[in-house]
């Protein structure tokens, strides 16, 4: 089974590899409530939910070692919100962070975007509305915060190693 350390690095991953995306912009987990001052501009991932869905069924393999290893089989969902944040200013001319969040969604949703993700073994399932709140920063000045959820999907496999049939033996019973 994959665990959470290796799906958050390969979806910071797949967002760092977005063409044209800014190299000012880093890429966040955002796994605890912190407080963030915007100085440079950042991306901020967080996963919202991982609910699991479509078991597969079960195999078992026979291991060299005589017993068999047994495997259950599942899909997963992983539910992630990208944020963008960025201090706004009139003089700047660069892309905004709503610019640079569709450029993200577009990689995501892109052949070559698909392409590194199903390599990597995730299926992108659907990227959602871009949507924009404010916030009031230290500096009493409402920024931006735009932001939209992506679903990921990845076939997860849970095994464990069992005894073989080391013999069968049968008696029969009249009744």
């Amino acid at each position: 089974m994959t665990n959470e350390r290796t799906i958050w690095s390969d979806v910071i991953s797949f967002i760092k590899a977005t063409p044209h995306l800014p190299a000012e912009y880093d890429v966040i987990q955002a796994a605890q409530a912190q407080i963030i001052d915007i100085q440079s501009p950042i991306l901020v991932l967080d996963m919202i939910g991982a609910p699991r869905y479509s078991w597969q069924g079960t195999k078992d393999i026979p291991l060299q070692n005589g017993n068999m290893e047994h495997q259950e089989l599942f899909y997963q969902e992983y539910v992630f919100q990208l944020t963008a944040l960025k201090k706004r200013s009139m003089e700047d001319v660069g892309l905004s962070s709503m610019d640079v969040l569709n450029l993200v969604a577009i990689h995501l949703q892109s052949e070559k975007g698909v392409e590194e993700m199903t390599a990597a073994g995730y299926g992108i399932e659907r990227i959602k509305e871009i949507r924009t709140g404010y916030f009031l920063n230290s500096n009493d000045v409402y920024e931006r915060q735009p932001s939209f959820d992506f679903i990921l999907n990845r076939k997860q496999v849970l095994s464990s190693e069992i005894p073989a049939l080391s013999g069968m033996s049968g008696l029969c019973y009249q009744v």
